[in-house]
């Protein structure tokens, strides 16, 4: 997976992603992410997964991932991280993940379809 991170104007990091997912980059992207002069712990993260192949992704790769964001939980403390996942199989994957989130992670996790949504979701 290749990942862009730019930072909002409201001070949210937006991670635009496209290829193969794989966990290990989703790892790699939280933390060049961390490592960026303007991150605060609690900043909020929104991933633009709207080019990106979910579908080699399996539900084991989805505990995985899940996991990865838990193990940053101080990091993410208090942060939305929100995903836009546009096509089924994405979404039901995320949804996946969001409920493995809800268990372990003090940050609050919303999945949507539209970049419209996610942005009004993690600005409000």
């Amino acid at each position: 997976m290749d990942f862009e991170i730019t930072l909002a104007e409201k001070r949210y990091f937006i991670i635009t992603t496209s290829g193969d997912s794989v966990p290990s980059d989703i790892e790699a992207s939280l933390v060049q992410t961390f490592a960026h002069p303007k991150w605060q712990d609690g900043c909020s993260i929104l991933f633009d997964n709207r080019q990106e192949n979910l579908g080699v992704l399996t539900s084991k790769d989805i505990r995985t991932i899940a996991a990865v964001f838990t193990k940053y939980n101080e990091r993410l403390n208090k942060s939305k991280v929100g995903l836009i996942m546009p096509e089924d199989f994405a979404f039901g994957m995320a949804r996946m993940w969001e409920a493995h989130i809800a268990t372990a992670g003090s940050f609050k996790t919303h999945v949507f379809r539209s970049l419209e949504d996610a942005v009004a979701w993690i600005e409000a």
